[in-house]
């Protein structure tokens, strides 16, 4: 399953110049612990930006400094980006729709919640109890 890796406010610069064909990017000496380590088939998305152009970057693999990538990401067009422009990981627009659809899904599937002696039980479209916690849940 591919999971969506997250990082808080991980910002750093481009340490060389990103050609449009490029599998890698690399970013300031010390900096790449900032963002995530994916391994098997997870991925954090990074934005580089030059101050006029951003591309929407999957970052597959993380290695020191060294960040392994999949191009032109959320309809982004893959450019070259000179030494020093910005390499963040941000939230992006297709990531907060599919949070959307979750959540949608969830409330579509859970009827109601029943409280019976101060606890919650959680009760599914057809009426059969799905867990007492949201953890349980396999949706």
């Amino acid at each position: 399953m591919n999971k969506q890796l997250f990082s808080n406010n991980a910002t750093s610069l481009l340490a060389s110049a990103l050609g449009v064909a490029a599998t890698q990017l690399v970013v300031t000496t010390g900096e790449g612990v900032l963002f995530q380590t994916p391994i098997a088939n997870d991925f954090e998305l990074i934005t580089v930006t030059d101050g006029t152009a951003i591309e929407i970057i999957k970052c597959t693999g993380r290695s020191g400094d060294v960040l392994t990538i999949v191009r032109a990401q959320e309809n982004t067009t893959a450019a070259t980006f000179a030494l020093g422009s910005t390499v963040y990981a941000g939230v992006t627009k297709n990531t907060l729709e599919l949070l959307q659809l979750a959540t949608a899904r969830i409330e579509t599937n859970l009827l109601d919640v029943i409280l019976t002696d101060g606890a919650s039980v959680l009760v599914g479209d057809t009426g059969n109890v799905l867990g007492s916690d949201i953890n349980d849940i396999a949706l």
